[in-house]
């Protein structure tokens, strides 16, 4: 199974510290999900998160996978996907697009300046209003950087 990071500005999304992208990084205390591991997705659930990088990775050996991410006690970083902020406002375009109320509507600044915080919002505005299924915006994210995803 294949798992992707999202980073922003080659920091976690949530919480503090930095990676180092050139090793193995691990932890030795119990893996606890959204609060103690490296936190990680499948193909599946990137539309979920959003970062101004894209990531695939390589997970340690103890595990906890559910709906929303994976959790492991190792992460590496192996190949940094071409994610940037024209898909970024795309997948925002996108997302607005099929919604009712869209995201945009409320945040065309965050658009231009925080494209990564744009597009999750967007995305998920358009998933709690029912006007998008989650499987249509992973579609839409393979169908714009797919081959980097296999």
């Amino acid at each position: 199974m294949r798992f992707y990071k999202w980073t922003a500005d080659n920091k976690p999304l949530c919480g503090t510290g930095t990676y180092n992208f050139n090793e193995w990084q691990r932890i030795t205390n119990p893996l606890i999900m959204c609060k103690q591991g490296f936190h990680a997705c499948t193909a599946e659930q990137l539309p979920l998160w959003c970062g101004t990088e894209l990531w695939e990775v390589k997970l340690g050996e103890q595990l906890i996978i559910n709906e929303n991410m994976a959790c492991s006690d190792g992460l590496h970083f192996i190949t940094q996907l071409i994610w940037d902020t024209k898909d970024m406002a795309a997948y925002v375009e996108w997302c607005d697009s099929k919604s009712k109320l869209p995201a945009i509507h409320y945040s065309s600044d965050a658009a231009i300046k925080y494209a990564a915080a744009a597009a999750w919002l967007s995305a998920r505005c358009a998933r709690l209003h029912g006007d998008i299924k989650l499987e249509e915006q992973r579609e839409w994210i393979e169908n714009r950087i797919g081959e980097q995803l296999s």
